[in-house]
C-alpha cells in the first residue's frame, strides 16, 4: 500500500491543480451558467437594434448585483466579446431549464421583460424573442400573462397622462412626470447624474425582487412594485438627461 501512496498523492495534487486552474481561468462553476445568462441579456437587447445606454447599464446592475465584482466584470467583457457575434440560444436555455428550479425560470423571464422596457415600448422582435424564450424554458401561460401584464401596466401608467395632455401644456406635464420621478428617488431635480446612479444602485439593492424571493406573496409583489417604480424613474431621468 505504501507503494502505491506516491502515486496517489501526485493523482491528488494533479486533481487538486485542475480544479484551481479551471476556477482562476473563469471564476468557478458559475461561469458558464453566468455566460448564459449574460448571453440571454444580449440577446434580448439587441432584438430593437444594437443596445443602447438604457440596455447596458440595466445589464450592469443587474450582473453587479448577482455576482462578486470579479465575475460581473468576466461576464460584461464575455458579453462586449459576443456584440456582434450570431446567438444561438437553444441550447443554453434548455440546460437552463433543466438545471434550474421553476421558479427562478419565472423570474428570468420577468427580468427579460425588464430589459426589453427600458427603451418604454416592446416590438415585435422583442415580443418573438420573448415568446421563444419562454417556450424553451417551458413557462406556464399563466405566469406568462401574469408577466406580461405588470409590464404593459407599469408602461401604461407612466405613459397615460403624457397621452393625454399631448396637445396641450405638454411641457408642464413633462417636467412634473420628471419631478415625480426624482421624488421616487428621493432626491433633487439638481442632482448629479452620478447622485442618480448611485441612488438607483442603492434602491435595487434594497427593493430588488429577488431578495424577498423567501417572504409571502403579499411581499414579493410588493417589492416587485416598488421596483417598476424605481425603473421606471430611472429610465424617465435617464432619458431626460441623456445619459
Amino acid at each position: 500500500m505504501l507503494d502505491f501512496l506516491p502515486i496517489i498523492m501526485i493523482f491528488v495534487a494533479i486533481t487538486i491543480a485542475r480544479i484551481i486552474k479551471s476556477y482562476l481561468k473563469n471564476d468557478g462553476y458559475i461561469s458558464d451558467f453566468g455566460k448564459s445568462i449574460a448571453l440571454l441579456y444580449l440577446y434580448v437587447s439587441r432584438c430593437d437594434g444594437p443596445m443602447n445606454k438604457a440596455e447596458l447599464e440595466w445589464i450592469k446592475d443587474k450582473l453587479r448585483k448577482t455576482y462578486a465584482d470579479k465575475i460581473s466584470t468576466f461576464l460584461l467583457a464575455h458579453i462586449q466579446s459576443n456584440l456582434r457575434k450570431s446567438i444561438r440560444l437553444s441550447e443554453s436555455l434548455i440546460v437552463l431549464r433543466d438545471q434550474q428550479p421553476y421558479s427562478f425560470l419565472v423570474r428570468l423571464l420577468n427580468d427579460l421583460y425588464y430589459l426589453a422596457y427600458t427603451d418604454d415600448e416592446l416590438n415585435t422582435n422583442e415580443k418573438i424573442a420573448l415568446d421563444f424564450i419562454s417556450s424553451i424554458l417551458r413557462i406556464k401561460p399563466f405566469h406568462i400573462k401574469y408577466i406580461q401584464n405588470q409590464h404593459k401596466n407599469i408602461y401604461n401608467s407612466a405613459h397615460y397622462s403624457y397621452n393625454k395632455e399631448e396637445n396641450s401644456n405638454t411641457t408642464l406635464y413633462a417636467a412634473n412626470f420628471l419631478d415625480q420621478a426624482f421624488q421616487v428617488f428621493n432626491l433633487d431635480t439638481k442632482a448629479s447624474n452620478q447622485d442618480v446612479k448611485d441612488q438607483y444602485r442603492k434602491l435595487v439593492k434594497q427593493y430588488h425582487p429577488d431578495l424577498y424571493h423567501n417572504e409571502n406573496e403579499s411581499t414579493q409583489r410588493s417589492h416587485e412594485e416598488k421596483m417598476k417604480e424605481i425603473n421606471k424613474a430611472y429610465e424617465i431621468i435617464q432619458k431626460h438627461r441623456g445619459f
